[in-house]
Parts: C-alpha cells; structure tokens; sequence
C-alpha cells in the first residue's frame, strides 16, 4: 500500500485544515456518506498547534469519528507567507542557483505601471549580504542533474 492510499477507499475520512493568521479553518469528509463537516477556531499564534490539534478534536467529536479512524490529514498555512510580507519573524538567508542570484532583487514582476520607472523599490526580503549560489541543478521532475 502507497503513502496515502488505503484499501477501503470508501471508508476513507479526511480532514484538511488551513491554518491563517486570525483563523484556522477545518473540514473534515466521510467519503463514504459524502457528509461534510467544517469548523473554524480562532489562531493561536504563540503555539499554532494548540488549534490545530483542538479543531480536529472538536470536528471528530460532532462528526462521531474517532481521531485514530481519519485516513488523511491535509495541511495548509499563509503564517510563513504573511511573516514574509510583514517582515516579521527571524533573520533570513536565500540559497539559489547559480546564475540567479538577483533574479528577486531585479523586480520584473508584476507593477502597477510597467513605464514607471522611478517606482519605490520595496525593500529585499533577503539582502544580497545573505544570498548565496549553489552549483546544485535539478530537472523538472526533481532529479540531480548536478550534485552540490
């Protein structure tokens, strides 16, 4: 049996949850009936687990399934992204491959007016100081084509 497969794919249940910087969101389905369940509880930032954990346990409860019978649990976060974008959290570094270490720093990315020249620059989220090039190459099916 493969990773995340199980034989009776008719008795699967399956929650997925995403966990948002003010709420974290639940949904839990019995493939069986088609019954689906949701829930929402309020983040806790200081330990985002907490409700993660207490979530599921509320969803099994009203659902009347116990938490060991869930096949699959499935993840998602905007923490990381929006810790990014607010410029929060710890100091970070950026690995990249070689001959790409500006490609963030050039900003070719979508602007508002793409004639505007003079636009304001945001500030790197990574600055150059802390960028460094791996030799490393991989194909598009994630095969080394060059080792580090």
């Amino acid at each position: 049996m493969s990773a995340g497969t199980t034989k009776n794919k008719d008795a699967d249940i399956i929650v997925g949850v995403d966990i948002g910087g003010t709420f974290t969101d639940f949904a839990l389905l019995k493939r069986a009936t088609g019954e689906l369940y949701i829930g929402k509880r309020l983040t806790t930032p200081d330990d985002p687990g907490r409700a993660f954990l207490e979530g599921i346990d509320e969803l099994c409860a009203r659902a009347c399934v116990p938490v060991a019978a869930l096949s699959r649990i499935s993840h998602a976060t905007t923490l990381v992204t929006n810790a990014i974008i607010e410029r929060k959290g710890c100091k970070t570094g950026l690995l990249t491959t070689e001959g790409f270490r500006d490609v963030l720093l050039m900003g070719r990315e979508s602007r508002y007016d793409h004639y505007d020249f003079r636009f304001d620059r945001p500030e790197p989220v990574v600055p150059g100081s802390l960028t460094r090039e791996v030799s490393e190459r991989t194909t598009w099916n994630g095969e080394v084509r060059t080792a580090l």
